[in-house]
């Protein structure tokens, strides 16, 4: 009777892959996994243009969270992502993952 225990047998990221379904049914998004496409500012507020793996866009704010961490700041130029797991085991130290414009010639 393994009483709510974990199987210690069981590989713990088993076989995870770069996309997971929640219980609701949507894909999971992690953040080295994202693009930086642009920044577009509205009334002081900055927003994030952000490419998906599948190619899609999306806007993300500040605070706009993702399956391993979240949006910590947006300026002109350059995205601050707070990486808060890795592989579903949260880090002792959060890790900052920065995203800049780059200019293409």
């Amino acid at each position: 009777d393994p009483a709510g225990r974990r199987d210690p047998f069981r590989d713990l990221p088993a076989g995870r892959d770069f996309q997971q379904k929640t219980a609701l049914g949507e894909e999971q998004i992690f953040i080295d996994d994202l693009i930086l496409f642009g920044i577009v500012k509205k009334e002081n507020v900055y927003t994030a243009l952000i490419g998906l793996p599948q190619g899609f866009p999306m806007f993300a704010k500040v605070g706009h969270k993702f399956a391993d961490g979240y949006l910590l700041s947006i300026n002109e130029t350059q995205v601050v992502l707070r990486k808060t797991h890795e592989r579903g085991i949260p880090l002792i130290r959060p890790r900052d993952v920065i995203k800049e414009i780059t200019e293409e010639l």
